[in-house]
């Protein structure tokens, strides 16, 4: 879960992808998975088909916001990544 847009995108192909890979987790991004139809009913698909979700919290998206709550409403464990003024980038998590 995490905006889309360019600097998010070489983000997620640069620091994203690597780790998740290298955690031997699969990855699932939206805007390389949906279709025609109703976005939220794919997005809740994916989301109960998770066994991990990561959500970026960077900018406060509100579709990211949103997305973490249908995490938390299907009791996923979700990693939160989040700036710092200090250290650049953090990470917690929550299940």
């Amino acid at each position: 879960m995490m905006p889309f847009g360019e600097w998010f995108d070489r983000y997620y192909q640069e620091i994203y992808v690597p780790a998740i890979k290298e955690a031997g987790f699969e990855r699932v991004r939206a805007d390389e998975l949906f279709t025609t139809g109703s976005a939220v009913e794919q997005m809740w698909e994916q989301i109960e088909k998770a066994k991990l979700l990561l959500a970026d919290l960077t900018g406060k998206n509100p579709n990211v916001f949103y997305e973490l709550g249908l995490a938390h409403a299907a009791r996923k464990p979700v990693v939160y990544a989040y700036p710092t003024r200090l250290r650049g980038y953090e990470a917690s998590s929550s299940s």
